[in-house]
């Protein structure tokens, strides 16, 4: 009883010191770990780097809202049993800049995002992603 009290307090307190920023990207398949942080090495490769701009409300306004992330991402191939199974563990890191001239206002982020690929069958390509 005291276990699952002291593991829904931990997970209350990780909640409300949680923040979300909502960053709106026209193309939003183009900044995955914005979109989801399973997407972290969810790729052929070892490497990614993705850099996204936008900017906002340009005919409304003198200076838009100006929106710029810049993200990398590793993805390390994982041998199971000491053969070659197709999992990977995969390591993010994205910055993002929101900036509105009008009101002399700037928002800096950095986020840190990890996940794991189980590759469920290989012949199938079929692969279950956490992250």
């Amino acid at each position: 009883m005291m276990k699952s009290l002291a593991t829904a307090t931990l997970l209350g307190l990780a909640c409300v010191s949680a923040l979300a920023q909502d960053v709106h990207f026209t193309q939003f398949y183009a900044s995955p770990l914005t979109l989801n942080p399973a997407l972290t090495g969810g790729f052929d490769g070892r490497v990614r780097s993705s850099i996204i701009y936008r900017d906002q409300w340009r005919g409304a306004l003198a200076n838009p809202f100006v929106t710029t992330s810049a993200a990398l991402d590793f993805r390390f191939p994982m041998r199971v049993g000491g053969r070659d199974g197709g999992d990977a563990a995969a390591a993010g890191i994205m910055f993002v800049n929101d900036r509105v001239r009008e009101f002399d206002y700037s928002h800096n982020q950095i986020m840190i995002s990890g996940a794991y690929h189980k590759m469920l069958d290989k012949r199938t390509n079929q692969i279950l992603s956490g992250g």
